[in-house]
């Protein structure tokens, strides 16, 4: 009988997280996000505070992979700093994201 092993799964460095918000074809680094709204950074300037924009949330970590589209309002611009709230998540989508804080929260001591 011939049995292969399997080789080890290598343990390395966690992956770059690549969370991002994109607006269009333009696409921005999350700072942060919550149930209620998002940071992005490095932010162009192309949206203005008051104004409306369907976009795509992305998150990409060792914490969870998961993306969503929303529409939002720009609360504040401030420097390369864009702050949006969402309008109506569904449900789901909220239960995710409390679920990733949660996880990052937890790991964030380690």
């Amino acid at each position: 009988i011939n049995v292969k092993k399997e080789p080890p799964k290598k343990k390395g460095p966690p992956k770059p997280p690549d969370n991002r918000v994109q607006i269009d074809s333009k696409s921005f680094p999350l700072g942060a996000i919550t149930v209620s709204g998002f940071v992005a950074t490095n932010f162009d300037g192309s949206l203005v505070k008051g104004q409306n924009a369907k976009l795509t949330v992305s998150v990409d970590d060792q914490f969870a992979k998961f993306s969503f589209s929303s529409t939002v309002t720009v609360a504040d611009v401030a420097g390369d700093k864009l702050t949006a709230q969402f309008g109506m998540l569904p449900p789901e989508t909220e239960a995710l994201i409390r679920k990733y804080a949660q996880l990052r929260k937890q790991n964030a001591g380690k």
